[in-house]
């Protein structure tokens, strides 16, 4: 029996880097046929929709969310696919915000932090 599982982050942009890191992750699991991390473009969710995917949470997707989907042999498989993919996401940072920028720092601390990443001098 063939399973179809869809999760949807909203607001949550990524890269199409980690998009693909993601849609690999849950590709990988044992019993998935098909899997993909995508944004929830009105182009993106009729391509899910056209592989039987069928959730009132992917009609309601924007171009802001982030949506993870598989099909898989059976539910256990399909939701570790799923967990995969947003652990793959997750591992990779903070994402950017939805201009595409990274998000702003929450204190002074942090924003000084990151105004010396890399460089050579900061212990």
């Amino acid at each position: 029996m063939t399973t179809r599982h869809a999760r949807v982050r909203s607001d949550s942009y990524v890269d199409s880097v980690r998009l693909m890191t993601a849609t690999r992750a849950m590709g990988r699991r044992r019993g998935v046929e098909w899997a993909a991390a995508v944004m929830g473009t009105p182009a993106n969710v009729e391509i899910l929709s056209g592989r039987g995917f069928d959730d009132e949470a992917l009609a309601r997707a924007t171009a802001n969310d982030l949506v993870f989907a598989v099909i898989a042999a059976d539910d256990d498989e399909a939701l570790r696919a799923l967990a995969d993919g947003e652990a793959a996401v997750d591992a990779a940072g903070p994402s950017l915000d939805v201009e595409g920028t990274a998000p702003r720092p929450g204190s002074l601390e942090e924003a000084a932090d990151a105004d010396h990443v890399g460089d050579a001098t900061t212990p």
